[in-house]
C-alpha cells in the first residue's frame, strides 16, 4: 500500500500504519506534532522563552533570513514580547 496523506504524519502514526520509509509514502513523517507547522519555522523570542524540550533553537535562527520576520511562541508571555518586538518595526 503506498499513502499519500493531505499532512506530515507523527512517527508512531506512520508506525502503525506500516510506513517504513520513502517507498511507503509521498509526504513527510515527523517526530513531534510542532514539527508538522510552519512554527518551526521562526525562532524563539529569547533564550528564555518557553519551549517544548525538543525545540531546537538553531533551526530558526539558520532559516531566519529566508522567512517573512516573526516569531513561535507556546506562552501568552512570550507572545506579548514577541508582539511588541514586531510592532516596534513597524
Amino acid at each position: 500500500m503506498y499513502f499519500v496523506p493531505d499532512d506530515s504524519l507523527l512517527a508512531p502514526d506512520a508506525a502503525r500504519l506500516g510506513i517504513n520509509g520513502p517507498q511507503d509514502l509521498f509526504g513527510g513523517v515527523v517526530p513531534w506534532r510542532f514539527a508538522m507547522t510552519k512554527a518551526i519555522t521562526h525562532e524563539l523570542v529569547d533564550d528564555l522563552a518557553k519551549r517544548p524540550k525538543e525545540w531546537s533553537t538553531d533551526f530558526g535562527r539558520t532559516v531566519s533570513a529566508a522567512v517573512l520576520p516573526g516569531y513561535t511562541v507556546f506562552s501568552r508571555h512570550d507572545a506579548l514580547r514577541a508582539a511588541e518586538r514586531l510592532l516596534s518595526l513597524g
